[in-house]
């Protein structure tokens, strides 16, 4: 791995942050990140607490000791990376993150490699997932609900207009920078993120959340790759518009335990805004949500055009007066069916690392089992688990 004194200066210094207004991408050649190798982590940070784990890599946080600033760090154990493409789409989003200067995304600071681990250091955000922060609110209303999605536009229109598709939004994605603020929110977790100059073709992202011409590549898994047809920034807008529907409804769009079932319905994009939970919610809510749920991502509206739509330049009194209490009690619901799904998975591909391993066959065939029963596997590379 050769001598880390001399690597470790080679590293280097994150930019400082940004606000919206000064906001930019590095324009320089796109070329894959490579990490700084040879230095051990602990050397340059000291670790605190575990703050989370997944099947690949478990989440800490540090302090930089010559700064005292303090940083997420996520160690990937290089033993439980399953291939060379693998290691590739990890350099391709610490280069995609690095290229990125923008207060509601997350910043890469470093990346190191070492003997047994792959090191990303990313800003440490504090306060949580945006939804647990929703429902934990005493009072929310239109208001609230739209200013949160203006932003979220706003970023997607910085990142499409700079040729970037996150590919994965989902609730577990949008974070807050702190506990105090509802609104810094922060776009994570560009694992799946990709330059729009690159043929898009491939599965990825996560069921509920993927748009229809992604569901439709399922359908072409034994066509070559390079004859499927491409999507584009539209998958983010659709992801978006369900995101956007929870927001307001408290439940998704489109739903079904049977995955095959749930693809069917994504790509026929019929949806209701049952009145029992959407009664109080704006026509031009609704509006802008079934302009962003649009099947044909042809005629699917833009970030930039929606940042247009009357329901975002809508006056802040006819919104305040609209209040979402129902749609809190529906959140907290869906809050913990979600979680609790996210939990199961969790478990089975940690199974399906043990089984690979050469231990615990049995609970991993009993997983493999479980999961036929949802959908085909596409990609297996590119598919959220």
């Amino acid at each position: 791995m050769g001598n880390s004194s001399a690597k470790e200066t080679a590293a280097p210094a994150p930019p400082p942050p940004v606000d919206a207004a000064h906001a930019y991408v590095d324009q320089q050649k796109f070329v894959l990140a490579d990490p700084v190798e040879g230095v051990k982590i602990e050397s340059l940070y000291s670790m605190k607490e575990e703050l989370g784990s997944g099947a690949f890599s478990t989440v800490f946080r540090a302090i930089k000791k010559d700064t005292g600033e303090v940083v997420a760090i996520k160690h990937i154990s290089k033993k439980d990376v399953p291939s060379k493409e693998d290691i590739e789409n990890l350099r391709e989003e610490v280069a995609i993150l690095r290229q990125i200067h923008h207060p509601h995304v997350m910043r890469c600071l470093g990346f190191y490699s070492d003997q047994k681990y792959f090191s990303v250091v990313t800003e440490l955000v504090i306060g949580g997932e945006l939804f647990d922060r929703i429902v934990e609110k005493k009072h929310y209303n239109e208001l609230m609900a739209r200013d949160l999605v203006k932003i979220f536009l706003e970023t997607l229109d910085f990142m499409h207009s700079n040729g970037i598709v996150h590919r994965d939004l989902k609730p577990e994605n949008l974070l807050l920078s702190d506990k105090d603020d509802d609104t810094n929110i922060k776009i994570a977790d560009f694992g799946f993120a990709k330059h729009i100059s690159e043929p898009l073709n491939t599965v990825c992202g996560t069921p509920d959340y993927i748009a229809p011409e992604v569901c439709a590549l399922l359908d072409l898994k034994k066509v070559p790759k390079e004859k499927r047809p491409c999507y584009g920034t539209g998958c983010d807008i659709w992801s978006a518009g369900v995101i956007v529907y929870i927001l307001l409804g408290g439940y998704p769009p489109f739903f079904d335990d049977n995955r095959n079932r749930l693809f069917k319905k994504i790509k026929a994009g019929i949806f209701e805004f049952h009145d029992q939970y959407w009664s109080e919610v704006s026509e031009d809510a609704k509006n802008l949500i079934r302009k962003m749920l649009t099947v044909d991502p042809k005629k699917r509206p833009s970030a930039k055009q929606l940042l247009e739509h009357p329901w975002i330049l809508a006056g802040s009194k006819s919104l305040e007066n609209k209040d979402l209490g129902g749609t809190v009690t529906e959140l907290k619901r869906y809050n913990a069916r979600r979680k609790f799904k996210g939990t199961v998975k969790a478990i089975l591909a940690t199974m399906r690392i043990q089984n690979a391993l050469g231990g615990v066959k049995a609970a991993a065939a009993a997983a493999a089992k479980a999961e036929s029963e949802e959908a085909p596997a596409p990609e297996a590379a590119e598919t959220a688990a």
